[in-house]
């Protein structure tokens, strides 16, 4: 039943990014790495995501979380096992590269500081991408 926390939050994440590719807007501000224009202050986000780009990582979302149901034995998709794992693993390897990040705008050893997606980063999306990696890890051990 502990596989319940990982499943929710990639559920949760998969709905926030059909409700982005359906052309919502609340937390894009936070959600999109920026630059922070040093004459204005102003932020300028690096990228406009497309919504086939967002309903595509939704997808992957949602996929991942029917995995980790399956995995738990909450759902029953007749995956081979080895498939889930080599899944499950791959994801648990990205979710932990995106928690360190790549050295410039995201992850824990970012340069970029001060952006409202930074300070993001810095107190939910690192620690929610930690957890989520240790989560599938776990997951796959028991």
């Amino acid at each position: 039943m502990w596989a319940l926390l990982p499943a929710f939050l990639l559920g949760f994440a998969a709905v926030l990014h059909f409700y982005w590719a359906a052309g919502g807007m609340w937390g894009l501000g936070w959600a999109i790495p920026a630059r922070l224009e040093a004459e204005s202050g102003q932020e300028t986000p690096l990228f406009a995501p497309g919504a086939l780009g967002v309903a595509s990582v939704a997808f992957g979302l949602l996929g991942l979380c029917l995995l980790v149901l399956d995995r738990s034995g909450m759902v029953a998709l007749g995956l081979p096992k080895t498939l889930r794992a080599w899944a499950l693993g791959a994801a648990a390897l990205l979710f932990g590269l995106r928690a360190l990040g790549d050295f410039h705008w995201v992850g824990v050893f970012k340069r970029v500081r001060g952006t409202q997606f930074a300070r993001a980063d810095d107190w939910l999306f690192i620690p929610l991408f930690v957890l989520l990696s240790l989560s599938l890890i776990a997951l796959l051990l028991v």
